[in-house]
């Protein structure tokens, strides 16, 4: 499964360079086809301006569990943040298809998203402010919606402030 911003429905996308290629549904199944893999499903009513493809390259089932662990990790994460009192102060790192996704599944419980390019710091996503790391109050929760070896990397990084990170 991939997701990619939708050149269509986002003309003004092609001019930030936070993506090193942008696609409209018909190049990215022509793509797909010189990749030699199959499309199984394409859509861009998913996740707003985004293309969703689901892709095979065999009769295999490994992409079908390689999706149901990535709605496990995002169902996991959902019920965790869930689980928090409703009175902690919850943000997102990130403001990318990552955060999009456990964003829309939370969209009351999280109150800003946070982010470490400057370029986004200041702006909105999804309605709610985009804040620099250093403006996250203690004892905020900061939810990373990645894999866990990378979201773990990022909260080494970051450690030392009177915040909690979840993964």
């Amino acid at each position: 499964m991939i997701e990619v911003p939708d050149l269509d429905s986002s003309p003004f996308d092609i001019f930030i360079a936070d993506h090193c290629a942008h696609f409209s549904i018909n190049s990215l199944i022509k793509l797909v086809h010189r990749c030699q893999l199959k499309v199984v499903s394409i859509s861009n009513r998913v996740v707003g301006k985004e293309i969703t493809i689901v892709l095979e390259r065999d009769q295999s089932t490994h992409y079908v569990a390689l999706v149901a662990t990535y709605q496990a990790l995002t169902t996991g994460l959902a019920e965790k943040i869930n689980a928090l009192s409703p009175d902690r102060t919850i943000c997102i790192f990130g403001s990318s298809i990552a955060a999009t996704v456990i964003a829309s599944k939370l969209s009351t419980k999280i109150q800003f998203f946070v982010d470490e390019d400057q370029s986004k710091i200041g702006n909105q996503h999804l309605g709610l402010p985009i804040l620099a790391m250093n403006e996250v109050p203690a004892g905020a929760v900061v939810v990373l919606p990645m894999n866990p070896s990378t979201a773990l990397n990022i909260a080494n990084r970051l450690a030392g402030r009177d915040i909690e990170f979840l993964f």
